[in-house]
């Protein structure tokens, strides 16, 4: 064990912020704690390995760059073989090949209450990284409850020691933890103890009517909040991911004269505004949506 603590000094903070940021620009950051949540059957877990099966073919997702060449570990709780269903319906819909570096694990019997199993875990993701030579861009672990049998979800003390856990892979690994987790009982909300809310540093919600589903960026600790829709189609004997929007709408706020001034972006096309052909996007601040058609404001 070191004898000190690492330090940053100031003639060093340049090589820090000059890294990406981002794993995935504007929505996963780089080495960080990330919730993505929603109702039963909504599609969490096919918004997950979609993310995911993007990352490892380096395939830009929904129209954001992927930043990290590198291997995703998907800890799943549910049964396996509808699982590789998925993924192999995946790559035929995608006509990709099963040659990337994507590793299932799972974990319908295991609880990380039982500090052998991280010890183990430690073991597993060690060998992953030395037969790929290749970083962890992301560790997922579907779902949270599966993973965290034997502490109580709402209670601020076991979700604590819980997090505490996947935060030492995290900083092991220099990797992003993907928690996929459900709403509360209002179906508003994580469900179980608001330390999960303040403790990650992302946190996005979904929400399914009739297999359109929208997302929503509600935390995101060093970037802009927003939105993005995606679309559940059925494929073979499975169902995939389509985009329905490309464009993602962040919410981004500009300073001007001392007055913050919200600015919408919006995506358009020749036909919606004829007025701005060729035009793929209008930037609108609050003072002007009074004067924006009222189809675009819709969306």
């Amino acid at each position: 064990m070191e004898d000190y603590f690492n330090i940053v000094t100031l003639d060093k903070i340049d090589e820090v912020v000059n890294e990406s940021y981002w794993l995935i620009d504007d929505i996963i950051p780089q080495n960080s704690m990330v919730i993505l949540y929603g109702q039963s059957a909504s599609g969490k877990t096919f918004i997950g390995l979609d993310m995911c099966l993007h990352l490892v073919h380096s395939d830009k997702w929904k129209g954001k760059n992927i930043n990290i060449k590198g291997i995703v570990v998907y800890c799943i709780g549910e049964g396996i073989k509808g699982v590789c269903n998925r993924i192999k319906n995946w790559h035929d819909y995608q006509n990709k090949k099963g040659n990337s570096p994507f590793i299932l694990i799972p974990i319908e019997t295991i609880s990380f209450v039982e500090k052998e199993n991280i010890d183990k875990m430690i073991r597993t993701l060690d060998n992953i990284v030395k037969k790929y030579n290749l970083p962890i861009s992301m560790i997922v672990v579907d779902t949270l409850s599966k993973a965290s049998v034997g502490y109580d979800e709402n209670s601020s003390k076991d979700m604590g020691e819980f997090l505490y856990q996947f935060d030492i892979l995290k900083k092991y690994y220099d990797t992003s933890i993907l928690f996929i987790h459900h709403s509360g009982k209002s179906y508003r909300g994580i469900r179980g103890s608001s330390y999960l809310t303040g403790t990650v540093d992302t946190i996005i919600s979904i929400v399914n009517n009739n297999n359109i589903i929208t997302c929503n960026i509600e935390k995101q600790k060093d970037g802009f909040l927003g939105k993005f829709n995606l679309q559940l189609c059925k494929y073979n004997k499975s169902l995939v991911i389509k985009e329905k929007n490309l464009e993602l709408y962040l919410n981004k706020i500009k300073l001007e004269d001392s007055l913050h001034d919200q600015i919408v972006k919006i995506p358009i096309n020749d036909n919606e505004l004829k007025d701005f052909e060729g035009t793929t996007e209008l930037t609108l601040s609050v003072s002007s949506v009074e004067n924006c058609p009222q189809n675009l404001l819709d969306k």
